[in-house]
């Protein structure tokens, strides 16, 4: 057997070509071999996803390669890949294929995660009979909802390699066909429980207008956006969260609009495709002539004045809120008394709406009023 001399950069650790973040370089090994020396030096690599592969005879005789992954890498030959030398004679050989057909020890691909994944191995031996080949670790490769699966397509046969570890065959020496076509590393999305948005409605609280939904099996990668219709029969959005495998939410809108007001609920799944419900519409603080506001002058160019024209407590605190024809708040003050003046001097000109509310956040007036040029 010819002088072993390996190096590693990833100390307590099988991974090739893992190195820290602050390194220039990196020296891997370009298809580790157990009777062969063959190394190549290659850009630096964030510290990326990856796995490690070893295809051996026996304990002796064995060659191992890497594949890594992350965002913004290319799928095809680059600095980041290294070439496969296949040594001195070897008795076992594996490597990968880039996308665009390149043969190499250290593959850099993409993200696992943006697609469908599926890497061209090269597997070859000398010898017949009975070999292995095993996922020796791996890193930063979600499990819980990825299979990695390695797919033998002569005996029409694949193995979680994340669960069982290794797979054994035959090896026969003189079918070197089988060397590029008989094996694909796969790294493939688990089959997910369905998703569904059971309900999606909304209601008149005294903060505002309450939306709320459950979702079943949202698990904890759906993003949930509520949107709601603007002026200009566009979505707005007012609130964004992400799931946590609960199955209620909710938001309250602390600012409706005086009369409908339509939301809708995009829905962001694992694999990036959005959803939108049903819009809902949920009128609010529609006035009555008893709940009434006085707001003169009406037009104004400056100050109007207010005033409730029902019967009123005396002491009272009342929360004045005043919204352009958007929806959107202008202003947003306390008053202790039915009666008061605002000055509306710097607001452009147009509609407005102005709304009065007792202490319990519950609608007791409102007015549309108009701020004029003249």
């Amino acid at each position: 057997m010819k002088t072993q001399i390996l190096f590693y950069i990833a100390a307590a650790s099988l991974f090739l070509g893992v190195n820290s973040a602050n390194a220039q370089s990196v020296l891997k090994v370009a298809g580790k071999h157990s009777d062969a020396l063959e190394t190549s030096i290659t850009p630096t690599l964030a510290a990326p996803a990856g796995l490690h592969l070893k295809f051996e005879q026996d304990s002796v005789v064995y060659c191992e390669t890497g594949i890594y992954f992350s965002n913004g890498w290319s799928d095809n030959y680059d600095n980041n890949d290294s070439y496969f030398l296949e040594g001195f004679d070897p008795r076992t050989s594996l490597a990968s294929y880039t996308a665009d057909g390149v043969l190499v020890s250290i593959n850099a691909w993409s993200s696992y995660t943006t697609g469908p994944c599926r890497i061209k191995l090269y597997v070859a031996g000398k010898v017949n009979g009975t070999h292995t080949l095993s996922l020796e670790d791996f890193v930063n490769i979600d499990t819980s909802l990825y299979n990695i699966n390695l797919v033998d397509n002569q005996q029409k046969d694949s193995v979680n390699m994340a669960q069982f570890g290794t797979y054994t065959f035959n090896v026969v020496a003189s079918d070197t066909a089988a060397y590029n076509n008989r094996f694909v590393l796969a790294i493939e999305l688990k089959p997910l429980p369905v998703y569904q948005l059971a309900n999606f409605e909304g209601k008149k609280v005294p903060e505002g207008v309450q939306i709320a939904w459950k979702a079943i099996n949202a698990g904890n990668y759906t993003g949930f956006t509520l949107q709601k219709l603007n002026s200009t029969n566009g979505y707005d959005s007012l609130y964004s969260v992400q799931s946590d495998s609960a199955t209620n939410y909710s938001y309250i809108d602390q600012h409706p609009v005086i009369g409908n007001n339509i939301y809708r609920l995009k829905q962001n799944g694992f694999t990036g495709q959005i959803t939108y419900s049903s819009p809902i519409t949920i009128g609010y603080g529609t006035a009555t002539p008893a709940t009434a506001l006085n707001v003169y002058p009406n037009p104004s160019t400056s100050v109007i004045n207010v005033k409730l024209a029902s019967n009123t407590t005396s002491g009272a605190t009342y929360v004045a809120d005043i919204y352009n024809m958007s929806g959107s708040l202008v202003a947003h003050q306390s008053v202790n008394s039915s009666t008061f003046t605002q000055d509306i001097s710097s607001y452009k000109f147009g509609a407005y709406f102005i709304q009065l509310k007792d202490a319990n956040g519950l609608v007791v007036g409102q007015s549309k009023f108009v701020k004029s040029d003249q």
